[in-house]
């Protein structure tokens, strides 16, 4: 409690800038700079905002290298925990759960992430087979309405995670990828969902992931029964109350850039048929498979398998 009050008591704001350390002779350590390190608001039981820019570091022996552009957090309050920590003392920690002191965050993220190492356990995707390369152009994620440190509210994506597929000779699945004409990845994914007390609903408002080489997959949805016991910190009781949640809606898209035709048409040639017959295969599995999978010939499962067979039929999208 008394570090608590003096957290509480406190209150600043600190920069610094032009940062640098290096390895001390002898010692095989990494090395690098940072550009600037920002704190805002600091006191009143959290920390308005913490900012990390100009981060490039080399590895010991300047074998490998890393560059962050910035990172950083917004709106941390560390209330929660202070509370929870002093509560529980003062009952000497009997029934303590930890997950209601977690502190709250209101924003988190990155931008500018590339990243050059030596790979190890065949996970290397440079053209010399030696070393693992991929950059991020940006993560952030917005969090809000805490139930037992567990946002209810949130809004999250990647964009732009870029690598290369490894060389054709480093497995099956990288010379399958090569075959496919596919020699980079540019991936982007976004998360959206809010949960409702008063209608007991969680409402999955994007769940995306879209690359230039593959194309979109998206889902929309709506979970209905959960009861704020969900979020308890009661383990027991959580699971319980997950029981009586059910799907409400879900809607599925796909649009196709062309990655569809490119698997059927290796597959198809892989079997020895043409691609028109291999996907007249497939449409006829499509038809008599999903409807079983779904429980039987209902009016549901009908629509589904008759929007998958449309699709393969002609992969545009679904």
């Amino acid at each position: 409690p008394v570090a608590a009050d003096m957290f509480r008591a406190l209150e600043f704001s600190a920069e610094m800038t032009q940062i640098s350390f290096k390895a001390i002779e002898g010692n095989q350590s990494p090395e690098g700079k940072i550009g600037r390190i920002a704190i805002t608001d600091f006191g009143k039981g959290g920390i308005g905002a913490l900012a990390v820019e100009g981060v490039s570091i080399d590895g010991p022996g300047k074998i490998g290298h890393g560059e962050l552009a910035s990172a950083g957090y917004k709106g941390l309050m560390l209330s929660p925990t202070f509370d929870t920590l002093a509560a529980a003392a003062t009952a000497e920690f009997k029934d303590f759960n930890p997950r209601n002191a977690f502190p709250s965050v209101a924003q988190v993220g990155f931008a500018g992430l590339s990243v050059d190492v030596p790979a190890q356990d065949g996970a290397a995707n440079s053209a010399d087979g030696k070393n693992l390369k991929f950059s991020v152009g940006k993560f952030e994620a917005n969090l809000g309405d805490y139930l037992s440190g567990i946002p209810t509210t949130v809004t999250a994506g990647f964009d732009h995670v870029v690598f290369d597929a490894p060389p054709a000779d480093a497995s099956p699945n990288s010379k399958m990828l090569r075959d496919l004409g596919i020699s980079k990845f540019d991936g982007s994914a976004k998360l959206s969902l809010a949960y409702s007390e008063a209608s007991k609903e969680i409402a999955l408002n994007e769940l995306s992931a879209n690359d230039p080489a593959f194309g979109k997959l998206a889902f929309k949805g709506l979970i209905g029964g959960v009861s704020k016991d969900v979020f308890d910190a009661d383990q027991a009781k959580a699971m319980a109350a997950a029981i009586g949640a059910t799907v409400k809606a879900l809607d599925v898209k796909l649009e196709n850039s062309g990655a569809v035709d490119k698997v059927i048409a290796l597959k198809a040639k892989e079997s020895g048929q043409s691609p028109d017959d291999f996907k007249k295969g497939l449409v006829t599995m499509a038809a008599a498979v999903i409807p079983s999978l779904l429980g039987g010939d209902s009016p549901s499962a009908k629509t589904i398998a008759d929007a998958v067979s449309k699709f393969l039929s002609d992969t545009k999208n679904l």
